[in-house]
């Protein structure tokens, strides 16, 4: 475990005042794998890893929270090193 002085920190943390607050609303920068752009029956491979497949289920849960109709498939072969995923709905 560490050993963390939390006085040490909190003299390192300047508070400053009258900085505007930025304004506008959030900016999402979308997914990085190509789900909106894709049909029913196609689907995209990339190079296999555990966190390349945890990243994919990640990202298809949240473009499926505004997409509920849209299904996948992901499927990994590792012999092949690849992960694939398809849209079925």
């Amino acid at each position: 475990m560490f050993n963390i002085n939390i006085e040490n920190i909190m003299e390192t943390i300047e508070i400053k005042k009258g900085i505007p607050v930025v304004s506008g609303s959030k900016k999402t920068r979308g997914s990085k794998y190509p789900f909106e752009k894709m049909e029913v029956g196609d689907s995209f491979d990339v190079s296999w890893s555990k966190n390349k497949v945890a990243s994919i289920s990640q990202a298809m849960r949240t473009f499926r929270k505004n997409n509920p109709t849209w299904k996948f498939k992901i499927s990994s072969f590792i012999d092949e090193d690849i992960v694939r995923c398809w849209r079925l709905e």
